[in-house]
């Protein structure tokens, strides 16, 4: 069944289990309804939420984006950080493992921005 998807990997080595990630993104892109329904029933939605966590949003395809979001309740995307000038003089604080720009301290060093 997923022969097509994972087409470029020697597929009697792909162990589901071990290469989630890579089932799931291939699934959300290039999979059909059947697909989908197959990653939901063997990973389940929280496991797959979480592994959608961790793959950059650039990863899956926009209409797929919105697919996933309705079918799995998902909607906190990995995207990377574009920072214009002004966000050069913040510092990034990782929260609850996402990015949040704050103000640096008034009594910083210098240096402490370069």
């Amino acid at each position: 069944m997923f022969r097509n998807l994972l087409w470029w990997c020697k597929f009697d080595k792909c162990d589901a289990k071990k290469s989630k990630q890579l089932v799931i993104s291939q699934t959300l892109n290039y999979g059909s309804p059947e697909h989908w329904n197959w990653i939901k029933l063997f990973y389940g939605d929280s496991e797959i939420r979480k592994i959608l966590f961790k793959i950059p949003a650039t990863e899956i395809r926009n209409s797929s984006r919105r697919k996933a979001e309705k079918i799995f309740s998902f909607n906190d995307w990995n995207y990377a950080i574009r920072a214009t000038d002004e966000d050069k003089k913040r510092v990034v604080q990782k929260y609850d493992g996402k990015p949040r720009f704050v103000k640096p301290p008034k009594n910083r060093p210098k240096s402490f921005l370069k």
